[in-house]
């Protein structure tokens, strides 16, 4: 059973995992688990365009208002799927951790970050993933997109 005590640390003990929204999995799943729940995954958030932004990235934590360290290879964004979350690159970000800099966050209206619905258009959420970049400084990246967050990335990379 998979316990997700109220610090944010995870156990698993029997050989079935609870994830606390009530779906039961095969012990096989435990690590897939964690990381759909964020485990201990460093993640921070960003307001940006009026709206919580949750980052999820790997290497070292900043100071909050800041950026994820992208000091390591070249910076990967990654630009999820309609009706998911950043965390669905979790295995990806942690392949390409410390030879890159692999950032991933949810879109307004989808998994931990602010606003009650989508943001309507490709466009619209191409203006908001600018923004976080912007936010950030960044402006040389390699764009990953899964679904609508490949359309995300082509509306972004189009633009000057």
């Amino acid at each position: 059973m998979l316990r997700h005590p109220p610090l944010g640390r995870a156990t698993v003990t029997g050989s079935a995992t609870t994830i606390p929204t009530g779906i039961s999995t095969s012990k096989s799943t435990t690590v897939s688990a964690i990381t759909a729940l964020g485990g201990l995954l460093p993640r921070k958030y960003l307001q940006t365009d009026g709206l919580a932004t949750l980052v999820h990235h790997r290497g070292a934590a900043t100071l909050p208002g800041q950026g994820p360290d992208t000091s390591n290879g070249t910076t990967i964004v990654m630009l999820h799927d309609a009706g998911s979350n950043g965390n669905e690159f979790g295995a990806l970000m942690d392949a390409l951790d410390g030879d890159h800099s692999p950032v991933s966050f949810d879109q307004p209206g989808h998994g931990r970050s602010g606003g009650l619905d989508s943001l309507g258009s490709v466009a619209a959420m191409a203006d908001h993933a600018a923004s976080v970049l912007g936010a950030w400084g960044l402006t040389d990246v390699v764009l990953v997109g899964e679904g609508m967050g490949a359309a995300v990335g082509l509306e972004l990379a189009g633009r000057p």
